[in-house]
């Protein structure tokens, strides 16, 4: 299939020439390595939860052997290593192309006396049964030894095992992909590294090697990192230096989005060591008794630490003294630091910020020291803090005794301006300084029917609808945490797989588990005239001959195409599947270019073959000449195709679309229902999951969740994916990780909570709602509500757009990336006769777009808050916002930075003929960079109706309240529970 080649494709993201390091000479303040003095005993490391995991029949288990020399032991005296490694080998093929997989490593104690290696895995899985899976390094000292090299993964996951490398190791696992693909959506859940000299998991950095691909996106999940990093010297190095020790170590350019999420780091030098360009999201973690600090911060790219606690450690958050010093957007939220031993601060920060922080408790600092100390490295900088609700030892904190500001540092104390402070009515979160968030228990299927085991078969091409549904009705009957499992294959189903029930599963293998629905075939159609040759330039025609496959729906495909002849006696059982074509240039010619969804057996054709070869004849210079002809081949026993250069068809480029085709999958009807590890493919404009509210929703979680274009095996930015409609009040859906495209309708009333949404578009809409109520509110409960529609983080990645808010409908965003946007970044609209104002909430991380558009608004009634996040420009004149219609609209910026490569491309603007209602600015900054090297010129931009402002500071404050509730009570329920 062409999985490889989409991942692949993802080598070119972000290698932008502009991004280019600064070295330059710095000075840090750290806590001296060791025990910490006066603290009490450390506390002991929790275990992880056990994992009764059940084989499934596509498993490689390393005890059973893959292959007929090498079987694991896992005695503790045998070397294990040649039979995993002989297991990993499994998950890439000889050719080293992405296959992927799962191996299993059964409950034992595994000698490892040489580094395992993972080459090219995409969509695969290492897992164990927690921790009772271990594997102890026995190998070399030092010299960068390490147990696992991750030389090229992605979408893929190990889970469930301890690695120990307290016999002398360096590296528990490396992220260090020797150009060999680009790591992306990687998954590290239930795992203990234990003892690593430099870290327990390194991503780059190689003393004297250059640096490899990137690895970015890397959700860390219920995992403990203890005594990671004390066999550095020369600590701290320098920033920029791609050196670092601790328990996670991010060390490359563009290792961005590293999210830990319910990790534990304790006795390490640092917990978190981020260097160069990486960026970190840290929530529900705690951090005990690391030496030096707990998060060690020194890009330029937005970060964030909430829900989290700091005890025993030096400090909680630390940075490099770096002139110039890098923007550096943080927020730091729901905190709790206690005894830290830094008399330089529990946050000793030298970047330019700005950051916020709020509802923050600090208790117990050395010496009464101010828990907040910024150091910008020299006068001529600017610094911005944003402060709110913080108290330190119990008692409200004003700006003085939470944070020791010099001249060139501005703090807002929002409590304490124009009466319009944050004080909250919602109730503070349960989290005390004691508070671990690690799992004791995970859920993991109790019986497994297997799809296969009812009549579904993979890769055959046949419909396997019945057979699937019969095993997901049999674990629903079972419940219990039963499991309908679909193993590794492309399925082909063509009609609804419908999920109704409660407790149970249904699961994949991951990235390479395929649910795929085709359009119907049309019917055939009428017999052709006698051909006669078609008349020089006439338009395009295509002449496919083929030796094994048969091609099937190429005429309903494009009715654009003037001619097509199929050989009609070549048939085989495995179709070719359906070609694809568009114009690609308008100059007098037409360029075709050939897109394939093809049988796993078939070899990739080479479309930028075709693609080259189309768009030859067809630049300026080929304008009012005759038209070009010739043939191209992909392996001639496979496919010739001849094409024949005409004038543009008129209108569009045509589109793929099923008429009135049902959703893959339909969920309504559920209670505490899991749908994991699986790719959903459909053509365009088909529902791939479709969530019908009003039925009873009480629980629905969506992990792992891939949409996919079932003619592309891509992902299109305005294609439907997972559509939830009509959620009614109680109903919830919970989706902790999707790579696919969101729609939501009609649903304002029920609940959608998202743990990381990537590379995906969200569209949002709905009907209009009802006036406010004019009774006064009850109590606020213990619990308070959740916003309707939270995503916790949300990256949105190479797409012409990736938010869309229609009909005055609201939604919370906390720690939003937007990278490499075409056309725009956010479009709002509205019915124009909505009562109530829809309200965006954002908190970013990096908005850098390739076009101009920041934000398009169409009658939206209502506001957009924007807030600590880093926009980044390249090469053109304005973030702009365009605005149409009546109806006020308030656009407020707080806390962001805006940072160009031309000064003249700085300031927000507003398209013609727009009609801003209301625009707030509060504590931004903005850069000019001339040139990297020459270094950074800082100033504020001017204040803008602080009132306003703060007022609305204030109802967004409050929806990363309510959005950090929701995330307990459905992540952390035990913890939530602990409220008053």
């Amino acid at each position: 299939n062409s999985n490889a080649s989409e991942s692949e494709s993802d080598v070119g993201r972000r290698s932008t020439s502009w991004c280019r390091p600064m070295r330059v000479p710095v000075v840090i303040t750290a806590a001296l390595l060791g025990a910490v003095g006066g603290a009490p005993p450390s506390a002991a490391v929790p275990a992880l939860p056990t994992l009764r995991q059940l084989p499934r029949s596509d498993w490689h288990n390393v005890k059973t052997g893959c292959n007929s020399t090498h079987q694991a032991k896992g005695d503790g005296k045998t070397d294990d290593t040649a039979a995993i490694q002989a297991c990993f080998d499994m998950l890439s093929s000889p050719t080293g192309s992405p296959v992927g997989g799962t191996v299993f490593i059964p409950a034992g104690q595994y000698v490892i006396t040489s580094t395992l290696r993972l080459f090219k895995v995409l969509g695969g899985t290492v897992l164990g049964t927690g921790e009772t899976s271990v594997l102890i390094w026995k190998g070399k000292k030092g010299g960068n030894s390490t147990i696992i090299w991750s030389d090229g993964i992605s979408r893929s996951r190990m889970l469930g095992f301890v690695l120990d490398g307290r016999e002398g190791a360096d590296v528990g696992i490396d992220h260090w992909s020797n150009h060999s693909l680009f790591e992306t959506r990687l998954r590290h859940t239930n795992q203990k590294f234990l003892g690593f000299n430099k870290a327990g998991i390194q991503v780059g950095g190689h003393d004297g090697l250059p640096e490899g691909m990137q690895s970015a996106e890397i959700i860390y999940e219920n995992v403990i990192f203890d005594s990671c990093g004390h066999g550095c010297t020369g600590m701290p190095y320098p920033p920029m230096s791609g050196r670092g020790c601790g328990g996670v170590v991010v060390l490359n350019f563009n290792d961005y989005d590293n999210l830990f999420d319910g990790a534990h780091f304790s006795n390490n030098s640092y917990g978190i060591y981020a260097d160069k360009m990486a960026n970190v999201y840290v929530r529900n973690s705690r951090f005990e008794r690391n030496a030096r600090a707990d998060v060690w911060l020194a890009a330029s790219a937005g970060n964030s630490i909430r829900r989290s606690v700091s005890q025993f450690s030096g400090a909680f958050v630390s940075s490099p003294a770096r002139d110039p010093s890098p923007t550096n957007p943080t927020v730091i939220q729901d905190c709790r630091v206690d005894n830290w031993t830094n008399a330089s601060g529990a946050i000793s920060y030298s970047l330019r910020g700005p950051v916020t922080l709020w509802d923050n408790q600090f208790s117990n600092g050395p010496g009464g020291s101010v828990p907040i100390q910024p150091t910008p490295p020299d006068d001529s900088n600017y610094t911005m803090w944003i402060i709110s609700n913080n108290t330190v030892d119990g008692i409200p904190a004003p700006g003085a005794s939470l944070i020791k500001a010099p001249a060139n540092v501005q703090v807002y104390d929002i409590d304490a301006m124009a009466g319009n402070g944050s004080t909250t009515h919602l109730p503070s979160t349960p989290i005390t300084p004691e508070t671990s968030f690690i799992k004791s228990t995970w859920p993991v299927p109790t019986k497994i029917f297997d799809a296969t085991a009812y009549g579904a078969t993979a890769d055959d091409d046949l419909d396997d609808t019945a057979g699937i549904q019969a095993a997901i009705d049999a674990a629903a009957k079972a419940g219990g945490g039963a499991m309908a499992y679909i193993p590794i294959g492309h399925f082909s189903v063509n009609k609804s797989l419908t999920v109704t029930g409660a407790d149970f599963m249904l699961g994949g293998s991951g990235f390479n588990t395929i649910v795929s629905m085709q359009c119907p075939p049309p019917p055939p159609p009428p017999p052709p005239p006698p051909p006669s040759p078609p008349p020089a330039c006439s338009g395009p025609w295509w002449s496919v001959h083929r030796a094994k496959y048969a091609v099937s729906n190429l005429m309903y495909m494009n009715s654009q195409l003037k001619a097509l002849h199929v050989d009609p006696t070549l048939k085989s059982p495995h179709p070719f599947g359906v070609c694809q074509a568009w114009c690609l240039n308008t100059t007098g010619c037409v360029g075709w270019q050939l897109n394939t969804s093809i049988a796993p057996t078939a070899p990739k054709l080479n479309c930028q073959l075709l693609k080259t070869f189309c768009t030859t004849p067809c630049n300026s210079t080929a304008k009012g000449k005759p038209c070009a002809e010739a043939v191209t081949e992909h392996d001639p026993q496979w496919l010739a195709m001849q094409v024949k250069m005409g004038p543009p068809p008129p209108g569009p480029p045509p589109t793929h679309i099923c008429p009135e085709v049902p959703p893959v999958v339909l969920v309504s009807r559920v209670s505490n229902v899991t749908m994991e590890q699986l790719v959903v493919a459909a053509p365009f404009g088909v529902d791939r999951v479709r969530v019908e509210g009003g039925s009873g929703i009480k629980q629905l979680k969506l992990d792992g969740v891939y949409s996919i274009n079932a003619y592309t095996n891509a992902q299109v930015w305005n294609d439907s994916g997972v559509h939830v409609v009509g959620l009614k009040q109680g109903e919830v859906v919970h989706a902790v990780h999707l790579d696919a495209n969101l729609n939501v309708t009609d649903s304002d009333q029920g609940t959608v909570l998202v743990g990381m949404m990537i590379q995906s578009v969200l569209s949002v809409n709905g009907k209009p709602k009802p006036a406010l109520p004019t009774a006064v509110a009850p109590k606020p409960p213990k619990i308070p509500p959740p916003p309707p529609l939270g995503f916790l983080t949300f990256i949105g990645l190479a797409t012409e757009l990736d938010v869309m808010i229609d009909d005055d409908q609201s939604a919370v965003f906390a720690d939003l990336y937007a990278e490499q946007l075409q056309k725009g970044h956010l479009s709002l609209s509205g019915t124009g006769v909505g009562t109530v104002p829809g309200r965006v909430t954002i908190q970013g991380v990096k908005t850098h777009m390739d076009g101009p558009g920041f934000v398009t608004v169409n009658n939206y009634f209502g506001s957009l808050l924007y807030m600590n996040s880093f926009f980044l420009s390249k090469d053109f004149p304005a973030w702009q916002i365009n605005q149409t219609g009546s109806r006020e609209f308030n656009l407020t910026l707080i806390g962001n930075a805006f940072n160009s490569m031309n000064p003249d491309y700085l300031a927000f603007k507003l398209a013609s003929g727009a009609k801003l209602g209301k625009e707030q600015y509060l504590a931004n900054a903005q850069a000019n960079f001339s040139d990297l090297s020459l270094g950074q010129t800082w100033a504020p931009l001017p204040d803008q109706n602080p009132d306003k402002s703060l007022w609305l500071l204030r109802l967004a404050l409050d929806d990363f309240r309510r959005l950090g509730w929701s995330d307990l009570t459905l992540n952390h329920p035990a913890i939530a529970a602990l409220a008053d």
